[in-house]
């Protein structure tokens, strides 16, 4: 009588390893597309926010002489944790809704907190008495922080040190105002309201 032969069918532990490396190796690349695509869309949506407060603020300046608490810096938008770069201000933000399709609440930016000499979220209106622009005294202006080595894709001017004392149209061909901890600080400056 023939003895039956035992078949055995399986995986070796080199084949389960293979199959673990490559199912670690798609999960990795899947994170770090999906963290750039992120990335993208909350600078995408703290841009188009900045733009749209640009109008806005640039509109109130024309009908008033004068930007809205115009010697203070305060945040723009409503309903979002304004971080290190500025103070919420409600009446400020009321005397833009106007300007803002009377928006209830006004449109707010990426509320990603940015690392930038401390945690930053947010965009500003900014009173900064020693910016300059040519030459010329250019103190208003909207500060925001963008995640990543990025250019600030709005018409910005480049600042010389961390505590951005002055701002020229000095080379700084990547569009942002300065960088630091692989972020970007981006300043928009905003027209003399008295000449408008």
């Amino acid at each position: 009588m023939k003895k039956a032969r035992l078949i055995t069918t399986g995986f070796t532990i080199v084949e389960l390893l293979i199959v673990i490396v490559v199912i670690a190796i798609l999960a990795a690349i899947s994170i770090v597309a999906y963290n750039g695509i992120q990335q993208r869309s909350q600078n995408s949506q703290t841009q188009a926010v900045v733009k749209s407060y640009y109008k806005a603020l640039t509109a109130y300046a024309i009908d008033n002489g004068s930007y809205p608490i115009q010697t203070t810096t305060w945040c723009l938008g409503e309903g979002y944790s304004c971080a290190s770069i500025g103070s919420p201000n409600a009446t400020a933000n009321n005397l833009l809704r106007p300007y803002m399709n009377n928006a209830n609440p006004l449109p707010a930016p990426s509320d990603k907190q940015v690392t930038y000499y401390g945690t930053r979220t947010g965009a500003a209106y900014s009173y900064m008495s020693s910016a300059s622009l040519d030459g010329n005294p250019y103190p208003w202006g909207i500060s925001y922080v963008l995640q990543g080595d990025v250019s600030c894709g709005l018409d910005n001017v480049a600042g010389t040190s961390p505590n951005w004392p002055n701002f020229t149209r000095a080379a700084n061909t990547t569009g942002a105002t300065e960088r630091a901890f692989g972020n970007v600080y981006c300043r928009l400056i905003l027209p003399d309201p008295t000449s408008l």
